[in-house]
Formats: C-alpha cells, sequence, structure tokens
C-alpha cells in the first residue's frame, strides 16, 4: 500500500467515527447528569415513553411475569463459534389481570447477570399480581434487544410486541455502580476509536518520512 493512502484512510476513519463519537459524548454527558440527579419517580409501564436520548433512566412499575424464556445468540453463519445465553421476562402492567396480546416491555439480561434477579425483585416488589409481583425497576431503558432472538421467542407464544417496545435493564448492582460503570465504558470506547484512526494517519506519516529518506539515498550524485 502506498504511503499516500494511509493518511487518507486515517482521515476517512476518523471522518466516519464523527457520528460515533458525538453519540458518544452525549451519552457521556447524559449519564453525568444522572449521576447528580437522584433516581427519577416510578411510572406505570404503559404510561412510559422513552425520550430520544442515548442514554435513558427510569422506574418502571410493572408485573414480572415469573414464567421467563431462555435466548441464545450465536454467531452468523450458524456455526457456534461463540454463544450467549439469556433471560428474558415480561413484563405487564400493575393492575393487568391476563397476558397482554402486545407486549411493552421486557427485561433481557445475560445469563451471567441474571443471578442476581430474583434477589432484586424481592428488594423492590411493593405488590403481587395475578401475572407476577410488582416490582418498581430502575434502570437503563433501551430499544434494542441484546439477543436478537425476542421478537421471534414471542411469537412462538402468539404474542406480538408494541411499536414502542422498551428493554428495561434494572441496576442489579447498585444505580451508582451501573452509571460510574457505564461512564467509564462510554469513555473507554469513544477514545479508542479517535486512536485508531490517528494510530492510522501516523503510520502514513512515519512511511511517507521513510520512503523520503530511501529515495534521497538512490538519488545519483551529478558531478560537475
Amino acid at each position: 500500500m502506498r504511503w499516500y493512502m494511509f493518511p487518507l484512510i486515517g482521515a476517512a476513519f476518523v471522518y466516519v467515527s464523527t457520528t460515533p463519537f458525538f453519540k458518544a459524548e452525549q451519552r457521556l454527558a447524559e449519564i453525568e447528569a444522572a449521576l447528580k440527579a437522584g433516581p427519577p419517580a416510578a411510572v406505570q409501564l404503559n404510561a412510559y415513553r422513552r425520550p430520544n436520548a442515548k442514554f435513558a433512566e427510569a422506574t418502571i412499575l410493572a408485573q414480572v411475569v415469573t414464567d421467563e424464556t431462555r435466548l441464545s445468540r450465536r454467531s452468523a453463519g450458524g456455526k457456534v463459534r461463540s454463544r450467549t445465553d439469556y433471560t428474558m421476562l415480561i413484563l405487564a402492567e400493575p393492575a393487568a389481570t391476563d397476558m397482554p396480546n402486545l407486549i411493552k416491555g421486557l427485561i433481557i439480561l445475560e445469563k451471567s447477570e441474571a443471578s442476581g434477579l430474583a434477589n432484586y425483585m424481592a428488594q423492590n416488589r411493593v405488590a403481587d399480581g395475578p401475572l407476577g409481583p410488582v416490582v418498581s425497576i430502575n434502570g437503563e431503558i433501551s430499544t434494542i434487544d441484546p439477543s436478537g432472538k425476542a421478537k421471534g421467542a414471542l411469537a412462538e407464544r402468539k404474542l406480538g410486541i408494541t411499536s414502542d417496545l422498551i428493554i428495561v435493564k434494572p441496576f442489579l448492582g447498585g444505580r451508582e455502580a451501573y452509571l460510574s460503570a457505564a461512564y467509564s465504558d462510554t469513555r473507554g470506547a469513544r477514545t479508542k476509536v479517535l486512536l485508531a484512526g490517528i494510530a492510522v494517519a501516523l503510520m502514513g506519516a512515519v512511511k511517507l518520512c521513510f520512503e523520503r529518506a530511501m529515495r534521497s539515498r538512490r538519488s545519483p550524485v551529478i558531478e560537475t
């Protein structure tokens, strides 16, 4: 690869990374604001609307349907090179007496994280419902299914999802610990994106200096 390709690739990488960089900046600001504030007041599941933010926190009041579902995510191509197991729990309105046909909320956790869920639910239970305990769940709110399998698993049970489905990740290890870790992870990811682009550009600069030095050595000496 010619030397001039490295700074071009580096510049392109930095340009492409601008969007995720500013998204990370926004998420960092939102997490920092959350750290300074207290947990939000509880809101019933169907009344909650996720804001247009990179980080959203809420305290959701909902019945946690105790019939959990196991999900597995495998690597692309169908070959089991890696596998991650998840636990999925359906959320329903606190006053619901029957399973809703359209699901508004889910808890989806990696199997390794789910071990503390039962204790969290016991500590934050506010009542008992016909579908499961009514729990005040403080956590991060996302719209992305980390397993990629939730919609299919619900369809097998003849259940659909609402257009504003939310995925709740409870602060199982404590709110401050979760927010601090999220802040650190986001800052680290932002830095890696920028450093990668800078490294590629520097490689081009080094290669340029090397090629110039080699050309000067090969240049013939003209005697007069």
